[in-house]
């Protein structure tokens, strides 16, 4: 599959390949300095990459940082429509500490995005059964033998033994998805919450133990007393999926009052292209950019896969994600945020 067809899976196995550097934290002129150097030695490493992890400058005045199954691909092709290179636009599948943290000199003005839980998990799971089912290896049932037999969202459906169907679009078929997958990585909070504090809160990917190949939760229970704002990539705004055009027109407009500089005019006509892209059916294998699809195919309204038991789960693992933003399992857009 096309590199940017995969990046919301290639975003976690990403973060298992990845070693992180940590970050100098010192008042010091010279650590600071040291920081900032680390920062451009990692930009060059990604806009060098064929990935396409990172589009734009890295002295932009704005910035965009992808969370997976969260509007990216239309936030992404409308701001570059707009913004062109004068934006930072840091991919899902790049880590976001040298780039996005204040610490290493990050100045611009963040956008971020974000998605009820209940309907993320429904669409993360349609994304990989998509991209899983039109794999020749799945059609062969020789996955389990080929590099995406690792992957931590995928071992489930191809491993020997595999207890989940990826042909199965039913109910049932999510909630299995669901009740394997939510609590894995993170010892305290679900998988949504995990990619939300790992593209803005600091935290790194999920740790293997080399050796034995023992995955090692992470702990992320600072996250309830920590403000958003306080958060280490902390956005300055975040675009909200459900109501993605005018949630977007809200960050600029804070954006703009921030001192930056919006052409309202390049806004309107990225907003009418991209809009039309994102309302075109996909049901076609050829989707509807440069054949790729920016939406899963057609499945059913968010509450048709949630039983009692499947929405507890959610509203258990990711409680501290839903109460920031004030969401409800299956009700859309966020109501309020700590912000």
């Amino acid at each position: 599959m096309g590199h940017r067809h995969h990046a919301a899976m290639h975003l976690v196995w990403a973060s298992i390949l990845l070693a992180s550097l940590p970050l100098v934290s010192s008042d010091s002129d010279d650590l600071a300095e040291a920081n900032i150097g680390r920062r451009e030695a990692y930009y060059a490493e990604l806009i060098n990459s064929p990935e396409d992890d990172v589009l734009g400058r890295l002295d932009a005045p704005i910035a965009f940082k992808h969370m997976s199954k969260a509007g990216g691909r239309f936030l992404t092709s409308t701001l570059q429509d707009i913004f062109g290179s004068d934006i930072l636009i840091v991919a899902d599948s790049a880590e976001s500490g040298w780039l996005l943290n204040k610490t290493a000199d990050r100045k611009q003005f963040l956008l971020g995005s974000v998605r009820e839980p209940c309907d993320w998990y429904v669409s993360m799971w349609g994304y990989l059964r998509d991209s899983l089912t039109k794999e020749t290896c799945y059609k062969k049932g020789t996955c389990h033998k080929e590099a995406h037999k690792d992957h931590p969202l995928l071992s489930p459906y191809i491993q020997k033994g595999q207890k989940l169907n990826a042909s199965d679009p039913s109910p049932a078929g999510f909630q299995a998805f669901l009740a394997s997958t939510i609590g894995r990585f993170t010892m305290n909070v679900g998988l949504v919450t995990h990619l939300f504090l790992e593209n803005y809160g600091g935290i790194g990917g999920l740790v293997i133990r080399k050796k034995r190949k023992q995955q090692v939760p992470v702990d992320a229970t600072w996250f309830e007393a920590t403000p958003l704002s306080e958060l280490a990539h902390a956005p300055d705004c975040f675009i909200d999926q459900n109501g993605l055009s005018q949630n977007l027109r809200s960050c600029l407009k804070q954006y703009e009052a921030a001192g930056g500089k919006v052409s309202w005019k390049k806004v309107k006509k990225a907003m009418k292209k991209n809009e039309a892209k994102l309302k075109k059916t996909t049901k076609s294998k050829q989707g509807t950019d440069k054949g790729e699809q920016w939406k899963s195919t057609d499945r059913g309204s968010c509450s048709s896969y949630y039983n009692d038991d499947a929405k507890n789960l959610v509203e258990s693992k990711d409680s501290i994600l839903m109460k920031k933003f004030g969401y409800s399992c299956c009700a859309g857009a966020s109501i309020k945020t700590e912000l």
